[in-house]
């Protein structure tokens, strides 16, 4: 019985990356063709009907293209760090919808926000590795960024958790029915959005990645395949925050529609903001947003110790 069931959980693993694997590319044709309207051309268009097949070809050009390894770079470090990213997104897309699973169970954020944490000490292994000061610039930029905004996201969570009375995923739905959701927690759902965008490393927050300073941040000595797996990473975090957001703010109904609302807003703020200052960035962190969620957070806490009492 238990061999049956690792065998099930393989395919059940396998059938989600091969899901995530899509989601990405079409992803990516979406991303393309919001930013190509944006800027008045048609995106890619040429490949297939309506540019379907394009991800796919670009996908197959990455994985079959030949990768360098630097001479003096951490070998082992910079051929796993990606791969195992990777690895750790698919485990976070697992913690979500799977109710009879074995990822279903009541301590989903915590495991959640165990898996984000491992994540910035990834890419700050992905840029040291490579021996290169501008990946480990970069690599630096994004793990300071990355954890200062986890603090606000932490602190919202626990915020929520509190309020909910549950760690599961699945128990949030119940709690939109009060319809409480969105008019008690509006202004942490705004601060939330700029939270993932910064998590995500996405516009007006990619200052890992600035061209002008460090041609492509953390990720500059990577190529082909490796270069994928780390792409690959990066969008399915996008989709996770995209799922997370609508599991704690908007509920389960018309689930797919607000799915792809959330994804839609990180393509909109990269097609119309400009990219900020990194010292601006993080007192936006440290002097503003994690003021308002202190305050918040004794707010909500009072108001539902109150309310069961």
């Amino acid at each position: 019985m238990f061999y049956l069931e690792m065998f099930i959980l393989g395919l059940e693993f396998l059938f989600l990356v091969v899901m995530i694997l899509l989601g990405v590319a079409f992803y990516t044709l979406m991303e393309r063709s919001v930013l190509g309207y944006s800027q008045d051309r048609s995106g890619p268009n040429s490949a297939g009907w309506m540019g379907l097949i394009q991800p796919f070809s670009d996908g197959m050009k990455l994985f079959l293209s030949e990768f360098i390894v630097p001479v003096n770079s951490n070998v082992g470090m910079y051929l796993l760090s990606p791969c195992i990213g990777f690895f750790l997104s698919v485990i976070m897309l697992m913690l979500l919808g799977w109710e009879e699973g074995f990822m279903g169970f009541k301590y989903s954020f915590v495991v959640m926000l165990c898996i984000s944490s491992i994540t910035s000490l990834l890419i700050i292994s992905t840029g040291w590795s490579s021996n290169s000061c501008y990946s480990l610039l970069g690599g630096l930029r994004v793990v300071a960024q990355m954890i200062s905004y986890e603090v606000i996201v932490a602190l919202m969570l626990m915020s929520l958790i509190y309020s909910v009375g549950s760690m599961r995923f699945e128990d949030f739905s119940m709690f939109h029915s009060w319809g409480l959701i969105l008019m008690g927690f509006f202004v942490m759902f705004l601060i939330w959005i700029i939270s993932i965008l910064a998590e995500c490393n996405r516009t007006p927050f990619d200052l890992a990645e600035g061209e002008s300073e460090l041609v492509s941040g953390f990720n500059v000595e990577y190529g082909g395949g490796l270069f994928a797996f780390i792409f690959l990473a990066e969008y399915t975090s996008m989709i996770f925050m995209s799922v997370l957001s609508v599991y704690i703010f908007f509920g389960v109904t018309f689930y797919s529609l607000k799915v792809l609302l959330i994804m839609y807003l990180y393509l909109w703020m990269r097609a119309s903001l400009p990219r900020i200052r990194y010292d601006m960035l993080m007192n936006l962190a440290w002097k503003f947003l994690l003021m308002i969620i202190l305050m918040m957070m004794m707010f909500y806490l009072g108001f539902v110790t109150l309310y069961y009492v």
